[in-house]
């Protein structure tokens, strides 16, 4: 494309009352042609091209909706006035729960008429249902578009609606029925990039934070010549080969969520009525995945402090042991911003689990709970177990600041857990209604004079309690499975060399950025199941943080960094946030030069990245470090809270585990 990015400018039109509407957005398109004649570029006269914007205008978008419409504004200008008279036809259609077409291929014929009405498209807020916009965009198509034509089509969205994944599915398989070209764009820093990458089909056809520059030229080239944009071969992932129904069956069996993400979610006045009472999940299972959140914003002292005890008193009756798998704890304390204090994870004894409550302070102030609802969430689907009972314990007056819709948008993903859910109102200030709407049933939410019964009703769901068949006699630790060999299991190789790749760049330069503690916990997670310590010889570790460069924090070659478990453990938490852009390239063959340089010939290595993969390298450098990375690896990805296969992504929102051994071992 002929089309030059710049930085720093500003695009503007005319709006309908001919007041000139300046973009807020960094991002400037200025063609060649354009800087002699002051127009667009000229396509091919025989590129016909039928264009539509499916633009989100959704709640979750309402602060980058401007910046969504001058992503569509910026793309129209780049294209010569003269081939809107008929070789190229646009169409706009809006959505948020549900959608409408602003204006369709007949309706418009000259450029400033179609940015006009894209410019002055209203935000509506409300719920997200992207498919209710493609639907109506393919009708559009298979109405009103040329046979003759090419099909094209911009969505505009952060990819987080809250359709059926189903219907997910079904929209993308019809879209694609219709032969478009599709590409996506975000304007907002917090997305999902999955759903963006399904309506795709093609990740390099999803353009996010400082990729979106891309988007102008690759979309321009595809309204000029009719052409799509060249991948090289080497860049192109390997679930991106063969037909369009194997790459859909792949993302079937990689990224679509569990059978807990599908639930029904239900409507604002309606409460989960759960067909069966408690005691019927009662001896079903002898492991737990609790978490718990605490309000520390409460408005008395006294009341935190009960809170807090009892939570105390909870972990005191469950069997919590360093070596045991009966209980994984995260814990998660918020007032007007959430701290995951501790992970959803195994490996800590109950001093460790105790010391994670006890360091919660009071602090009051504003109360939050959405958000802490929602870190929450993220954590369980994180480290949950497929063989243990999932139950979250929500310590709040149900008194926050949470607008109404932010407490349904965050009841609804609790509830879509499939978690049992347990609420702890005390004190004589509280609000019932918004306790309900996060626990969906009255009996479940517990007051001061009902404490004991609380502490009875979850600790049976894991022992039985009295109602339990097994006999009193039998204890939990007589009834577990021995676990296999550890060497059976590590191949042929006993040793273990770990090297860690921990991103520690923000954006912003509040370096108390949330993000960075919670992979920090994620990482102490981790290395608090291993053998870390140097005495046992069989594992070894390097920690290198990175943002724009990486360092080295810890060296398996350096003795002292290993000498012991609280020395590594000291190290990892030294790392703290910097104000910059991460570039994951640099990182990775960082990574790989130290791997050749200190790794033992007798020993598996794993390399763990922990970050959001939202880095700022272009096409070149990270298909370099791929090749890089996969002439020593063989590839396989996994969640190291569950070991669980997932699917490698660009924006993937927690640690990979790359697990890869030398092609010579």
């Amino acid at each position: 494309s002929d089309v030059t990015v710049k930085s720093k400018s500003d695009v503007s039109v005319e709006s309908k009352s001919g007041v000139s509407v300046e973009s807020k957005s960094d991002l400037t398109v200025k063609s060649t042609v354009e800087n002699k004649a002051s127009h667009g570029q000229t396509g091919d006269p025989n590129c016909l091209v039928d264009l539509v914007f499916i633009v989100d205008k959704s709640q979750s978008v309402e602060k980058t909706f401007q910046k969504q419409l001058e992503f569509a504004a910026a793309l129209i200008k780049a294209i010569s006035p003269a081939d809107f008279d008929k070789r190229i036809r646009v169409a706009a259609v809006t959505f948020s729960s549900q959608a409408e077409i602003n204006f369709g291929f007949d309706n418009f014929k000259n450029q400033n008429e179609i940015l006009n009405a894209l410019l002055s498209l209203p935000h509506l807020g409300g719920n997200t249902s992207s498919v209710s916009g493609v639907n109506l965009a393919i009708r559009e198509i298979h109405e009103r578009a040329r046979s003759d034509a090419r099909k094209m089509v911009v969505l505009i969205s952060d990819g987080k609606s809250q359709d059926y994944w189903e219907k997910l599915l079904d929209a993308s398989h019809r879209l694609h029925a219709t032969d478009a070209s599709v590409f996506a764009i975000t304007a907002n820093d917090d997305y999902h990039f999955r759903e963006l990458e399904l309506y795709t089909r093609n990740k390099w056809r999803v353009y996010v934070d400082t990729h979106n520059t891309r988007f102008l030229d690759d979309a321009v080239l595809s309204l000029l010549r009719c052409q799509d944009p060249v991948i090289p071969e080497s860049a192109i992932s390997p679930e991106l080969h063969g037909s369009e129904e194997e790459a859909v069956e792949h993302y079937l069996q990689t990224v679509l969520p569990t059978t807990e993400d599908k639930k029904v979610l239900p409507k604002e006045d309606e409460l989960i009525k759960r067909e069966s009472p408690l005691e019927s999940t009662r001896c079903k299972y002898s492991k737990m995945d609790l978490q718990i959140i605490l309000d520390a914003s409460t408005s008395r002292k006294d009341v935190f402090e009960h809170q807090r005890e009892l939570a105390l008193s909870l972990i005191e009756r469950l069997p919590i042991g360093s070596d045991g798998t009966h209980v994984a704890v995260g814990i998660n304390s918020f007032t007007s911003v959430p701290t995951l204090r501790q992970t959803l994870g195994l490996g800590r004894n109950k001093q460790m689990v105790r010391h994670a409550i006890e360091d919660i302070k009071y602090i009051g102030g504003s109360t939050y709970t959405a958000q802490a609802v929602e870190l929450s969430v993220q954590d369980l689907k994180r480290g949950r177990r497929p063989d243990a009972i999932q139950v979250v314990v929500l310590m709040n007056d149900g008194m926050s600041q949470d607008r109404w819709e932010r407490v349904l948008e965050a009841s609804q993903l609790l509830r879509a857990t499939g978690a049992e859910l347990f609420g702890v109102a005390l004190g004589d200030n509280i609000d019932l209604r918004e306790l309900k709407q996060y626990i969906g049933r009255e009996d479940r939410i517990y007051r001061d004079n009902s404490t004991e019964r609380f502490l009875t009703d979850v600790v049976s769901l894991l022992t039985g309690g009295k109602d339990c068949s097994l006999p009193a006699s039998v204890r939990l630790k007589d009834t577990e499975t021995p676990p296999r060999n550890l060497d059976d299991q590590l191949c042929s190789n006993p040793n273990l060399d770990i090297f860690i790749l921990f991103d520690n760049a923000i954006k912003t330069t509040n370096l108390s950025e949330q993000s960075i503690s919670s992979n920090r916990y994620l990482l102490l997670d981790v290395l608090g199941s291993l053998p870390v310590a140097n005495h046992s010889g069989r594992v070894k570790l390097s920690v290198i943080a990175f943002n724009s460069q990486p360092q080295v924090i810890i060296s398996m070659s350096n003795l002292q960094d290993l000498r012991d478990r609280d020395a590594i453990f000291a190290k990892v938490e030294s790392i703290k946030a910097n104000a910059s852009v991460p570039s994951y390239a640099k990182a990775v063959d960082f990574a790989v030069e130290e791997y050749n340089k200190e790794h033992r010939k007798d020993a598996r290595g794993i390399m763990v990245i922990v970050g959001n993969g939202q880095s700022q390298d272009n096409l070149r450098e990270r298909s370099a470090a791929i090749e890089h990375l996969c002439t020593w690896l063989a590839l396989r990805t996994l969640n190291p809270a569950t070991g669980v296969q997932i699917s490698p992504g660009p924006v993937s929102q927690f640690a990979l585990l790359l697990t890869f051994r030398k092609t010579c071992l």
